[in-house]
């Protein structure tokens, strides 16, 4: 009985042996070749992608949005110690309090443009040429063969306008002003929206009554 148990607990430890260096090999080969992760360090996709950052929510409008931070202490100064609410503009709001939180994580399929070409504003991760340890992060504008042309905050492609579809305005669109979050102590705040004879708010709804001809 205590050889059999012997037996089986050998022939358990071995199968978990085999089974975590296939494990690895299998980790090993799709990292080489298929997939990747990165971590995202710069704040130049944000608000879609985020790098390093801290949550910071307003203590005037309570709107919470993100703020990009350094990677060391090397910047001390009073501009890298406040905030300023980009939806209310409520300013020095401190952030010697707020913790910093790691930059959002990317899972790459690495071989995915072998088999097509990347699509206008698609987000792609590519490696610095210059130092190819660096990975980058950036959206694409141009295509092969393409002349473009930046202008007055526009993708103009060959003298034309590149217009987005509604997937990649939902996905770049950025908002100004939440009026759901409107600050209740600042007296001499005043709405970023400018009322026409056609708009109106009603119940803490913006809303729009066609002119009447």
């Amino acid at each position: 009985m205590s050889r059999f148990r012997n037996t089986r607990e050998s022939q358990w430890f071995r199968n978990m042996v085999e089974l975590s260096i296939l494990f690895v090999i299998v980790v090993m080969v799709l990292r080489a070749f298929v997939l990747e992760g990165y971590l995202i360090s710069t704040g130049s996709m944000a608000p879609q992608l985020l790098g390093l950052h801290k949550q910071v929510k307003c203590p005037s409008c309570g709107f919470g949005f993100a703020l990009g931070t350094t990677f060391d202490n090397s910047v001390d100064d009073d501009a890298a110690q406040t905030a300023t609410c980009p939806n209310c503009r409520q300013t020095g709001i401190q952030l010697q309090d707020v913790p910093a939180a790691h930059g959002d994580q990317l899972l790459v399929h690495k071989g995915i443009f072998d088999f097509r070409q990347p699509g206008r504003w698609e987000s792609v991760v590519f490696r610095n040429p210059a130092t190819p340890g660096e990975a980058y992060v950036k959206r694409t504008a141009g295509l092969p063969g393409e002349t473009i042309q930046l202008a007055d905050g526009d993708l103009f492609v060959e003298s034309q306008i590149a217009r987005k579809d509604m997937l990649a305005v939902r996905s770049m669109r950025i908002p100004v002003y939440n009026d759901s979050f409107r600050p209740s102590e600042q007296h001499d705040w005043a709405s970023p929206w400018q009322f026409g004879s056609s708009w109106s708010r009603s119940n803490g709804r913006i809303r729009f009554a066609e002119p009447k001809e």
